[in-house]
């Protein structure tokens, strides 16, 4: 490992609790939300791993290949940000509308 591994990992730590802490809360919420927490979990697994692989696949792709495919590169991490984020935001207004159908019964 080297410096610049430990000073990525450093900055993603809170973004990487904060995911896992999501991705139990909806493990846990399973059977009462069942549908609500498998979109939260997919797409926190797909931040985990947009995290992982920008702090541990990337650098070694790059060491063993001399460098990156740039724009590909930003074209896998841009979709696979775009859609953890969306499916958050969708699970959020489900969710909102699963809480309002619940109140009126």
């Amino acid at each position: 490992m080297n410096n610049g591994f430990l000073s990525n990992m450093i900055y993603f730590i809170p973004y990487l609790l904060i995911d896992v802490a999501g991705l139990t809360y909806a493990i846990v919420h399973w059977r009462r939300h069942p549908r609500l927490s498998l979109l939260i979990t997919i797409a926190l697994a797909l931040s985990v791993m947009r995290i992982l692989f920008v702090n541990i696949v990337l650098p070694a792709f790059v060491s063993v290949s001399g460098g990156p495919n740039e724009p590909f590169i930003n074209i896998v991490l841009t979709v696979l940000s775009t859609f953890s984020s969306s499916l958050l935001i969708v699970t959020a207004f489900f969710g909102f509308q699963e809480g309002l159908r619940a109140k009126k019964e």
